[in-house]
């Protein structure tokens, strides 16, 4: 028989139920900034589930520095990707989810499910984070890297791509 499933939720409970939904916010509100990150809060006046979802934007100088830079820190959130499915798949199966994806200065980390459980599975990445790259074999590695630049090669031969390139560049002289 298998394990019980950790990310499985018992606890439903709204904390803020008698809130009017009037004089909710329309959009989410800063609850706490300082010079390392921003946190905002918004209640689901609607619905009233407890479920939420966070947005980590993490900013790295070294993703910016140079094109090896950007190209290191897409193959990092791929094999993250690869070596967290199989850890996270009872979260999965518990109704939790997770995207992670490269952006222009670092890249994204996505959760969303219930509230319960939900800073279990952000401790779980954000652990594996520091430690996967020594798990990291370099047939993997090679894998994703040859995956990659057939990526990378199919997006410069798209027409579509270059014909938004080519606009840009003429509307910009």
């Amino acid at each position: 028989m298998p394990p019980p499933n950790n990310f499985i939720c018992t606890n439903f409970d709204i904390i803020a139920q008698e809130i009017d939904p009037l004089n909710l916010p329309q959009y989410p509100e800063k609850i706490l900034a300082n010079e390392i990150c921003e946190c905002f809060y918004k209640l689901d006046g609607r619905f009233k589930l407890p479920h939420a979802i966070v947005c980590l934007y993490i900013v790295s100088p070294k993703t910016v520095a140079s094109v090896r830079g950007m190209v290191m820190t897409s193959l990092y959130s791929m094999i993250v990707k690869h070596y967290m499915a199989e850890k996270l798949y009872p979260a999965i199966c518990a109704g939790l989810g997770y995207q992670m994806s490269s952006e222009e200065k670092g890249f994204v980390l996505k959760f969303s499910g219930y509230n319960e459980k939900l800073p279990i599975l952000i401790d779980i990445v954000t652990k594996n984070l520091k430690t996967i790259s020594s798990q990291i074999e370099p047939s993997v590695f090679e894998t994703y890297k040859k995956q990659f630049k057939k990526f990378c090669y199919n997006n410069l031969i798209s027409s579509k791509n270059l014909n938004k390139e080519c606009r840009i560049n003429i509307i910009e002289e």
